[in-house]
């Protein structure tokens, strides 16, 4: 179950990658990656964080 969940996220992440990609680079900071079935839920989060000139995320 967990695996067929963990699968399916996986395709929508490749077939998407560009548009993720894409906000990413525009407008968003975070992008969250869900799906669900009857028995449980996957959530991938791709967050992007800058460094500041001493080297702390900001």
């Amino acid at each position: 179950m967990k695996s067929n969940l963990i699968d399916t996220l996986f395709k929508v992440f490749e077939k998407d990658k560009l548009v993720i990609k894409k906000n990413l680079m525009q407008v968003m900071d975070e992008i969250v990656l869900q799906t669900q079935d009857e028995y449980g839920k996957v959530c991938l989060i791709i967050k992007y964080e800058r460094n500041d000139a001493n080297g702390e995320t900001k």
